[in-house]
């Protein structure tokens, strides 16, 4: 839903991005226009307190687009906002987190902010920087805007990456797990299944990997952590499944076994 809000406002703001008055003078807009970012500092995250407050990330303003006419006074666009952090200055690979509408802050936990700086590649138990930016965008097709480049020194703790998480399809945790023993992202194992079964797989970093579920583009076994995947799911039969899911090459396969028979 918030999406479709997100649309309908850029297709309005791109309709009305050119417009003439009675006169024939053109009216334009000035754009999406960037944020200033600031926050709370460095951090070194604390995993006895998981919970809580680690950092605190402010905002300007920029929620609506006005014209540059003093005619008129209507706002007439929504500005998308969008966080992105990154371990180098390029962010030539950025992790990005949309922000809600019309908000100026976001706070993170020190569980979150930890899984966050592992995703973007910070190492454990050492200060590195993290950079982070406000991307400012009206529509698809409008030249994004960027705010200043906001960096603090962050230190992660270490998170065991040996041990891959087996939710259901509701995301709660089933007891199961696959192993990675090299802490690679490689991750596999046997699981037994009675018919279909969905299910999802949550890296020690809080990481949740899934299927991109495009059978129909010839890609049943593409995995994603974004939020378009779906869960990954075994066909009819019931039995065991020797299962790899490799994050690395973002795809997983399955091997059935019908039964499994000890000397």
């Amino acid at each position: 839903m918030k999406q479709i809000k997100y649309i309908i406002a850029s297709l309005f703001a791109v309709m009305l991005f050119t417009a003439c008055n009675k006169d024939g003078d053109t009216v334009t807009t000035s754009g999406a226009q960037p944020v200033v970012l600031s926050g709370s500092g460095d951090v070194v995250i604390n995993k006895d307190y998981a919970t809580g407050l680690a950092l605190t990330l402010n905002w300007t303003d920029n929620s609506h687009l006005t014209t540059n006419d003093e005619r008129v006074q209507t706002p007439i666009g929504t500005t998308v906002n969008t966080l992105q952090f990154a371990n180098t200055s390029s962010f030539d690979t950025p992790i990005e987190i949309l922000t809600e509408a019309g908000t100026t802050s976001m706070q993170f936990t020190a569980e979150y902010l930890n899984s966050l700086v592992g995703r973007v590649g910070l190492e454990s138990d050492v200060a590195s920087t993290l950079y982070i930016r406000m991307r400012s965008v009206l529509a698809n097709n409008v030249e994004p805007q960027y705010s200043n480049v906001y960096q603090i020194q962050v230190t992660p703790y270490s998170i065991d990456m040996t041990i891959g998480f087996v939710l259901d399809a509701s995301r709660a945790d089933t007891g199961n797990t696959l192993a990675s023993p090299n802490s690679d992202g490689v991750y596999s194992g046997f699981l037994g299944v009675g018919g279909w079964y969905n299910w999802w797989l949550q890296e020690g970093n809080g990481v949740l990997w899934g299927n991109i579920g495009d059978d129909g583009g010839g890609k049943p076994f593409v995995i994603s952590s974004n939020d378009q995947h779906w869960n990954f799911w075994y066909p009819g039969q019931s039995g065991c499944y020797y299962t790899v899911v490799n994050t690395i090459r973002q795809e997983w396969s399955a091997l059935f076994i019908p039964s499994l028979t000890g000397q």
